[in-house]
């Protein structure tokens, strides 16, 4: 779960806006990672903020227009991103997988 809101608002992100989530939450939960031990109550509760405000802040920066200018790039899957469109198509495809797995 904690991939999942740090990866989102990365994601979203990547194209060359500056995101929100702690720099250092972000290594610990990024792709290719795993926990090393139990996780904090602390860590849970910025688990459960994430999930929800990485969604309630892409809404506010869209609203604001801050990825008018997204600079493409490429996932590790090989998925040109182009625009915030296509980060956003992507994020839910990257979620699914992720669903998948864990059902």
């Amino acid at each position: 779960m904690a991939h999942g809101g740090c990866s989102s608002g990365n994601l979203l992100h990547q194209g060359g806006t500056e995101t929100f989530v702690d720099k250092e939450f972000y290594l610990s939960y990024t792709g290719g990672t795993k926990p090393n031990g139990p996780v904090s109550e602390e860590n849970i509760a910025e688990i459960k903020h994430l999930l929800i405000s990485t969604l309630d802040q892409f809404k506010i920066d869209h609203h604001n227009q801050i990825f008018d200018n997204y600079k493409g790039w490429t996932t590790r899957y090989g998925v040109n991103l182009n625009t915030i469109d296509d980060a956003t198509n992507f994020l839910s495809f990257h979620e699914g997988l992720h669903l998948a797995i864990m059902a």
